[in-house]
């Protein structure tokens, strides 16, 4: 008889070991079912021991312990599942949720179907090599790219190319030159695509390259020898829900822990990336580059200066980028128009009580926008909800709501009222919400004689081809979110669509803190850094720091209680306690800082683990409310 303890991998369960009697002995790495209360969940082994050694144990436990229902298939490394708990750790979190989190479900539910593992991975008695970045523009990134692949190929070395998106996956597998096996696998793929893909790699003989998301970093390949994550800076690599993992962190302790070759690579690299480059924790696969070229031509145009007009007292253009839109007709050119928010307003208000209208079903602000009958109605672009424009505030019942701020749709309407014989290509997640009417449009505008290609993010992230100019209509709005990585992230927006621009470039804006804009003009990413670097020190911000944000929402009476606890719990750290900016429900924060030195720390850990599972932990949070 043995005692077996498992990491559970349902929801919901705090608990970071579960143990059970086995009438036979399993490797570590194993999934099988075991009887929780009065339902039965999948867990992974994590150690085996004979009963017969902890007798005096067992007499002392306080409750009878079960035997598991199944034992069904080893598919993980056991150092896989170490690095998971090391991770778990780090993110103040369990090894189960991470191993759930990062494992796709219809892995994990058909784990049966699946090659068993018949050796574990080798660890050279070495360190772990020090992890190495790449930044420059995304054409060099991608020839650096290929040569690292062709080098560690001929050592008879797979690699795993780890990318924050299935898009992104699929389009560095297409970019790949190599002879040898380029395997994508990303969570789209049908269950049986899913299997068979996971089998290929496990099966392949020869040397391949894995291009997919975190999620597959757990595909158990011996020969693995470099792992490169892609476009590091990426806001998908941080999980919004639940265990709310870093999932290129992830894949950084995974190349630690398997003590293998890691890359990071980005046209803008993290502060944190930076940070420890700078302090000698990480060094350069290639010299790294911090400023980039001259071209093409920028200006930064001040619209507080430029005398108001139009029907909503704020002019959307000046006349330098006016003049470039009518240039796109008479010389036959292409422009890209950038607008931060989709929708007509951003948001609404109450001219008598200053309420903003929120979304019914989860409480996020509503956007107005113009549906396919050409009527305007409130949509959330968190849950999809649509309702009727024509409305009461939700706070006062008053109808003197005004629609505030300028969306993508406003723009448009202004382009095709002034210039209608203009060729305009619009792309946001509401007018291109599927992926056929997005590729729809970025095919007609590449094959257009000329036109405007007015678009979010979206557009910027999937055009695959230059255009002459460029200009950002409005990008202010960004700047003002409450998110710790929101500057790195607009910078590398802002120099991404400076790499897509031959000619000239543009930014439009009303704020008072312009240099973020002019570093991105003149491609200066050293400056940048070091005003990144000077602010998060001055409030001892990351990377000087780690952060906890722990979140409790409901009735307002069982939030406050929570938090009280929570600063009982945690008087002896630095913690702030404020409300949420939600208006969904009532909620509140506490944020723990802890010094760099001090993580992890035991005693923090165990109290974290002894929060209440209506407590959400989200450790080194991109956004503090």
């Amino acid at each position: 008889m043995y005692v077996v303890d498992i990491l559970p991998l349902a929801k919901g369960v705090r608990a970071d070991s579960l143990s059970y009697f086995s009438p036979q002995s399993v490797t570590k790495g194993t999934i099988v079912k075991a009887p929780m209360r009065s339902r039965s969940i999948r867990g992974v082994v994590h150690r085996c021991r004979k009963a017969a050694d902890m007798k005096a144990a067992l007499k002392k436990i306080p409750y009878e312990m079960k035997g598991i229902d199944e034992i069904e298939n080893q598919i993980f490394f056991t150092q896989f599942i170490t690095t998971c708990q090391l991770f778990a750790r780090f993110s103040g979190v369990t090894a189960g949720s991470v191993i759930a989190a990062l494992t796709p479900k219809p892995i994990i539910t058909n784990n049966n179907d699946l090659p068993q593992i018949t050796s574990d991975i080798f660890l050279p008695d070495i360190t772990a090599p020090k992890p190495k970045i790449i930044q420059a523009t995304k054409e060099q990134q991608y020839g650096y790219v290929d040569s690292l692949v062709q080098k560690h190929l001929k050592n008879k070395e797979s690699i795993f190319i780890c990318t924050p998106t299935n898009y992104k996956a699929k389009e560095m597998a297409s970019a790949i030159s190599t002879e040898t096996t380029v395997i994508y696998i990303d969570s789209t793929l049908t269950k049986n695509t899913l299997l068979s893909r996971w089998r290929e790699i496990v099966t392949t003989q020869k040397p391949i390259v894995i291009v997919g998301t975190a999620s597959f970093l757990s595909i158990p390949r011996s020969d693995l020898g470099l792992i490169i994550i892609m476009d590091e800076i990426n806001e998908a690599y941080k999980m919004i829900g639940r265990p709310h993992l870093d999932k290129h962190l992830f894949a950084m302790e995974v190349a630690a822990s398997y003590k293998r070759d890691c890359i990071i690579s980005g046209t803008v690299l993290s502060t944190e990336t930076i940070w420890a480059y700078r302090n000698d924790q990480l060094s350069a696969a290639y010299k790294p580059t911090f400023r980039y070229g001259k071209t093409p031509s920028g200006e930064l145009i001040d619209m507080k200066e430029i005398t108001r007009s139009g029907t909503s007292g704020v002019k959307i253009f000046s006349s330098p980028v006016a003049k470039e839109i009518r240039r796109t007709i008479q010389k036959n050119r292409k422009m890209l128009l950038f607008v931060a928010r989709r929708g007509r307003r951003p948001f609404t208000v109450c001219n008598d009580c200053g309420e903003t209208v929120t979304c019914k079903r989860c409480g996020y602000p509503l956007v107005l926008i113009d549906n396919e009958s050409e009527n305007r109605v409130f949509a959330c672009s968190t849950c999809g909800t649509t309702e009727e424009s024509l409305r009461r505030c939700q706070n006062c019942q008053s109808w003197r709501l005004e629609a505030l701020g300028v969306g993508i749709d406003f723009v448009a309407d202004i382009l095709r009222e002034k210039i209608p014989e203009l060729a305009v290509f619009q792309v946001d997640g509401s007018t291109t919400d599927t992926e056929k009417k997005l590729n729809k449009v970025l095919e007609e505008f590449r094959t257009a004689d000329s036109g405007i290609l007015l678009t979010t993010q979206l557009g910027v992230n999937r055009l695959a081809h230059k255009i002459d100019v460029s200009a950002i209509i409005t990008a202010d709005s960004l700047l003002a979110l409450p998110d710790l990585s929101i500057p790195e992230k607009l910078f590398a927006l802002l120099l991404q669509i400076r790499e897509l621009t031959k000619d000239k470039f543009f930014i439009q804006s009303r704020s008072k803190h312009t240099d973020i804009f002019t570093h991105a003009l003149n491609g200066d990413v050293k400056s940048f850094y070091r005003q990144q670097i000077a602010e998060r020190e001055k409030f001892g911000y990351p990377p000087f720091s780690y952060l906890i944000k722990l979140t409790s929402g409901g009735k307002e009476a069982t939030v406050k209680k929570y938090m009280k606890q929570v600063k009982e719990l945690f008087s002896d750290q630095k913690i702030s306690i404020y409300p949420s900016s939600s208006s969904r429900r009532y909620e509140a924060h506490a944020l723990l800082q802890i010094d760099r030195e001090k993580w992890v720390d035991e005693d923090i850990l165990e109290k974290l683990h002894s929060l209440p599972l209506a407590i959400e932990i989200n450790a080194h949070p991109k956004t503090l409310l």
